[in-house]
């Protein structure tokens, strides 16, 4: 996978008063980089919690759909504190009413990577560079490929 096509860190925060009851009101950060560094048994797990390919979340998320914003929100939650995230299919906040944005780039360039990061999760204790600084790479469709007739 080409790094420089992976989409920048974006981060979101809960605003609807339930949401920030159950998960704060505090920035979460969905990192792609973050995400293809872990180690494949890692990402084999968590296609396994997710019910979907990791592609498909990546592409949800890239083209705004529910379960594509739902799955990126529920991983970097999960990131931060698998308890607090829970199972998938019970995370279920008010999607649509989610504040996102681009991680600063001085926050990335501070830390040297997203912000807010946490060490032990599953996808932070892999590597987590950033993308540079200069403009976010254009935003592209990962390809998938039809599963191969036996």
């Amino acid at each position: 996978m080409d790094e420089k096509r992976l989409l920048a860190p974006m981060r979101f925060r809960f605003t609807e008063p339930e949401d920030v009851k159950r998960w704060g009101d505090r920035w979460y950060v969905y990192d792609e980089h973050k995400i293809v560094r872990a180690p494949a048994r890692d990402l084999v797990a968590l296609e396994a919690e997710l019910g979907m390919s990791l592609v498909a979340a990546m592409n949800g998320f890239r083209s705004d759909t529910a379960l594509g914003n739902l799955a990126g929100c529920w991983m970097a939650v999960r990131d931060v504190d698998p308890n607090l995230a829970g199972p998938f299919d019970d995370f279920s906040p008010m999607i649509m009413l989610i504040t996102y944005e681009a991680v600063p780039a001085e926050e990335a360039e501070d830390s040297g990577k997203a912000a807010d990061p946490v060490e032990d999760s599953p996808i932070s204790q892999a590597s987590s560079e950033s993308a540079p600084a200069s403009a976010p790479p254009p935003t592209v469709v990962l390809q998938t490929l039809p599963p191969a007739a036996l």
